[in-house]
């Protein structure tokens, strides 16, 4: 047996990382690619709003196709209150009751549904991003994640994480965050499912 064992040895140094498997081939070992590559994602959210003496809570479904986003709005209960359909030109929302339309999505959002949600920008936060061109300021974990991120009168504040896969691409996206305007709204938005669509 000692003269075996060598030899086992040695066939195993020649095979190289194969003896402790090939890091590089396992589909396990993946590298998170910055969110900032994401061009269209269909992501449903749990989310609830405080503001003016009263909560209002409810899902979300949200289509985001580059320019162009895509959002359901549902009651408690899962029927559906309104859809928004929002393009660099124009925003409109429809409701059982109206069609409403307007230049920024924002105003349709706070005025029609009484939900002050700042839809402009959340694109970017919701992948812990700030939006471009406008000036901000971030606090990070020791790790680099962002943790709180104040921009356009909003703060908001990231809580966990969560993986999301598109074939042999994986982001690493918030799970849950709370936006505040001042001390007058609050917002609690928690992502239930993800689903990157890549754009050709």
């Amino acid at each position: 047996m000692m003269r075996v064992f060598p030899t086992v040895l040695l066939l195993a140094l020649l095979a190289g990382c194969s003896f402790f498997g090939d890091k590089s081939t396992d589909p396990e070992v993946l590298t998170f690619l910055p969110a900032a590559q994401i061009t269209g994602f269909d992501v449903t959210a749990k989310i609830s709003i405080t503001g003016d003496g009263r909560t209002d809570t409810g899902s979300v479904r949200w289509v985001h196709l580059g320019a162009r986003d895509e959002w359901s709005v549902f009651s408690p209960t899962g029927a559906l209150v309104a859809s928004l359909v929002v393009t660099p030109d124009s925003a409109t929302l429809t409701t059982p009751e109206k069609v409403i339309e307007a230049v920024t999505p924002d105003a349709l959002f706070e005025v029609e549904l009484n939900w002050p949600l700042p839809v402009s920008y959340l694109s970017y936060w919701v992948r812990a991003l700030p939006a471009p061109n406008l000036p901000h300021t971030s606090k990070t974990s020791d790790d680099g994640r962002v943790t709180q991120l104040t921009q356009a009168e909003w703060t908001i504040t990231y809580q966990g994480t969560q993986p999301v896969q598109s074939g042999t691409d994986r982001y690493e996206l918030p799970r849950r965050l709370v936006l505040s305007r001042g001390e007058t709204v609050s917002i609690r938005w928690a992502s239930t499912e993800w689903r990157l669509i890549p754009l050709g």
